[in-house]
């Protein structure tokens, strides 16, 4: 005997509550970056939690041993990426389940920046004006609005790549300065030359060296030579 066939919309419904059952029972990946300073924890203790930050710019402060497997180093910036548990295994769990170390991205030592480096490079919401040399204008580039905001002493970089939100590892000392490679949120770009200027520049900026500040502009040296102005976003 032949079984009915299911209405179209009742199929694709029944489809979507499959996929999201399967993703709720499912583990996920995340990418993490830890800061190279430890910060008092939510209960007052001085200097023994890490402030956390994921890809989408979300940040808290939690302890080192809730990263299962993960060993902190004081003075390095990590990027990191993880498992987390299932939101099934979250909902049944009594004591929350912790982060499972997968994989150490990178680990950058943290120099100790001056007061006036906090001021000049992390006082700042920087908007790209060039990429010399590119094979893209400048006028193209300060079309874009790609952004850099340097927080110097939580060791993290993170922007708008004029279409995805990025973040990545920084790590400064004296004028010189370490970006880890930048992980970016994946959203479509509105166009092609959008979408070209952003993967440029995010495979660019993890080579950045050395900087200078002077005034309202930013200068950052590459590894290959190159460089990347920047202008303080105006308020």
């Amino acid at each position: 005997m032949q079984m009915p066939l299911l209405p179209v919309g009742l199929a694709i419904a029944a489809l979507l509550a499959a996929c999201a059952n399967y993703q709720a029972h499912e583990a996920h990946e995340r990418r993490l970056t830890i800061a190279p300073d430890p910060v008092p924890c939510a209960d007052g203790t001085p200097g023994s939690c890490l402030r956390v930050t994921d890809a989408d710019g979300d940040s808290w402060i939690t302890h080192p041993e809730e990263i299962e497997g993960f060993t902190y180093e004081p003075g390095f910036a990590y990027e990191i990426l993880v498992e987390e548990a299932s939101q099934v295994a979250e909902m049944e769990a009594a004591v929350p389940p912790r982060l499972k170390l997968i994989e150490i991205v990178s680990k950058q030592q943290s120099g100790e920046p001056g007061r006036a480096l906090d001021d000049d490079l992390g006082g700042h919401r920087w908007v790209l004006t060039a990429i010399e040399p590119s094979g893209h204008s400048a006028t193209e580039w300060a079309a874009s609005r790609i952004s850099a905001q340097f927080d110097v002493w939580g060791g993290r970089l993170s922007g708008n790549a004029g279409c995805n939100n990025y973040s990545a590892a920084l790590a400064v000392s004296g004028d010189q300065m370490q970006v880890s490679p930048p992980a970016a949120t994946r959203k479509a770009c509105p166009s092609k030359t959008v979408m070209e200027l952003e993967q440029e520049y995010l495979g660019r900026i993890a080579n950045a060296s050395a900087f200078t500040v002077t005034d309202d502009r930013l200068q950052l040296s590459l590894s290959d030579g190159s460089g990347m102005a920047f202008e303080a976003e105006k308020r």
